[in-house]
């Protein structure tokens, strides 16, 4: 029997009803699954999801036999499967136009897993940024294991994730129910390349390289040697800066250069200004920091009440100059 919208405006009580809405969740989470856009969008739209006049039943409502939700499926795909960028649309979709919950989970049967644990576990690396920039906790926990995004994503040997889930601010140091620590877990299985990515003191700001400059008088280590010269106080105490020990100069540097090579080195122009683009626009140079580090342009920095990248709430604006 075809479920029709206004059949879904019922009390999933209903046992009968149940199992239609379970057909119908099986339907949309097969083809959010196979990166199907164009049908997963026909399905949403056949049945009023993420219309203004929609039904009471959200997409984050309908479950497969598994207990995952379509948001969930559209992330549980190895990011070597040849379809991935469906699947990062579908996801796109069910963000935006049908506006389903980043954190919601599963059925009882799905542990509580969510999204962004099944995008750490299988190294979907796009789908994951999509997640966090909805806003989805990158500390939850499952249920049985209390396993974390970051946990999942070591286990998986998935260094694309652990990285940007690590620049994100997940908390390396919670711990699941056997008493593990995600670096616990790298060591127990041996992931060489992630437990280097979890041991590394991380620049404050671009959260890629290390911290390698020390600020007078406050003493704080927080950035690396090129993100220095965009600060004038501490992103610790919001001291002034007096000194940056350890700084590139620019003289050393071109010292250095001569001294070991003839050949003159290239400058990736594009690379360097996509390092200092703003994540939020994508157009303008980024000229504020927040409190957390990460960084925004003057023109978005002045709208945002959270972080972009880590979901803090924006209670400190440090002005950079180039």
């Amino acid at each position: 029997m075809e479920l029709k919208v206004d059949d879904l405006q019922v009390d999933c009580s209903d046992q009968g009803k149940e199992e239609e809405i379970l057909l119908v969740g099986s339907r949309i989470c097969k083809l959010a699954a196979s990166g199907d856009l164009i049908g997963l969008k026909s399905a949403t739209d056949e049945l009023g999801i993420g219309s203004a006049a929609g039904p009471a039943l959200s997409v984050d409502d309908l479950f497969d036999s598994n207990g995952f939700n379509p948001l969930m499926r559209s992330a549980a795909i190895d990011r070597r499967s040849p379809s991935i960028q469906g699947q990062v649309e579908c996801a796109r979709h069910l963000l935006v136009t049908c506006g389903a919950d980043p954190d919601a989970s599963g059925a009882k049967q799905a542990s509580g897993f969510r999204a962004l644990h099944l995008a750490a576990e299988t190294g979907n690396e796009e789908v994951a940024r999509l997640l966090l920039a909805a806003g989805a906790d990158r500390d939850a926990q499952t249920v049985d294991d209390c396993w974390t995004p970051l946990m999942l994503a070591v286990i998986g040997d998935q260094l694309g994730v652990a990285r940007l889930l690590l620049q994100c601010q997940a908390d390396a140091a919670l711990r699941d129910s056997s008493g593990r620590t995600a670096e616990d877990w790298a060591v127990r299985l041996g992931r060489c390349e992630v437990l280097n990515v979890l041991r590394r003191d991380l620049c404050e700001v671009c959260r890629t390289d290390d911290v390698a400059v020390t600020f007078r008088p406050c003493g704080h280590r927080t950035t690396c040697r090129r993100c220095c010269v965009l600060l004038t106080v501490c992103l610790s105490c919001n001291r002034p800066i007096e000194i940056k020990e350890g700084q590139l100069e620019a003289a050393s540097a071109d010292d250095e250069a001569s001294s070991t090579s003839t050949e003159p080195v290239p400058i990736d122009q594009q690379q360097l200004d996509e390092r200092f683009q703003c994540r939020v626009c994508m157009s303008s140079s980024v000229g504020v920091a927040f409190g957390c580090g990460h960084q925004a342009c003057r023109g978005c920095a002045k709208q945002l009440t959270a972080c972009h990248m880590c979901r803090r709430s924006v209670d400190t604006r440090i002005r950079l100059y180039n």
